[in-house]
């Protein structure tokens, strides 16, 4: 069983946990029925975000259920070009995306860094992470990207909203949260969501 509110059950606090029940058991799962309706609901979040952002570009990005892939912890040195550089001093290691939604048919992409627990960091999650999703885009041979950071409100909330940048979509977890149709996963994303404060404490004890 995957998503289980019961405060009995043993969960795992980590952001990969987090992500990876959600996104891929849920969420991105094409084996689930309303697939396409979330698919849908993702994009026009994506897309309202994009539109009080100007200076990203075009808000119109193109994701179909038909076409659209989604893979997990997302690295540069998985492409033949980054790994044959010379000198391992200058491989860079460095994942793009915990979660990588690609359009085949479209050639846009979704480059989603997932925070739960731990808070983003300037350098290395926004701007380290485009350097490698713009090469990223290069190696895919896709047309255009959205870099996105997908955080708990109360983080939102805490941060002054220029810090994020211009060029950066900011998701919260509490707005997937709302589109949502099943009970029990949206019962069991808000259990986490409302555990946070406890789970950061064990973190820092």
């Amino acid at each position: 069983m995957l998503f289980n509110a019961d405060r009995r059950v043993f969960e795992s606090y980590k952001e990969r946990n987090l992500y990876y029940k959600f996104f891929a058991g849920y969420f991105f799962n094409e084996l689930i029925p309303g697939y396409g309706k979330r698919l849908r609901a993702f994009v026009k979040l994506i897309d309202n975000e994009l539109k009080a952002k100007p200076k990203i570009g075009s808000p119109d990005i193109i994701l179909s259920p038909k076409s659209t892939y989604v893979s997990f912890d997302n690295h540069l040195i998985q492409f033949k070009g980054e790994r044959n550089l010379v000198g391992v001093e200058r491989v860079d290691r460095g994942e793009f995306a915990d979660i990588l939604v690609r359009d085949l048919a479209s050639k846009h992409f979704v480059a989603i860094e997932a925070k739960y627990l731990s808070n983003w960091d300037k350098e290395k999650d926004i701007e380290r992470n485009r350097s490698r999703i713009i090469k990223a885009k290069n190696h895919l041979g896709a047309k255009s990207f959205v870099q996105c950071l997908l955080i708990p409100r109360t983080i939102k909330q805490k941060t002054n909203p220029g810090a994020f940048g211009e060029k950066i979509v900011v998701l919260t977890w509490e707005e997937l949260l709302g589109e949502i149709s099943e009970t029990a996963v949206a019962k069991w994303l808000q259990r986490q969501l409302i555990e946070l404060p406890a789970h950061r404490q064990t973190i820092r004890d």
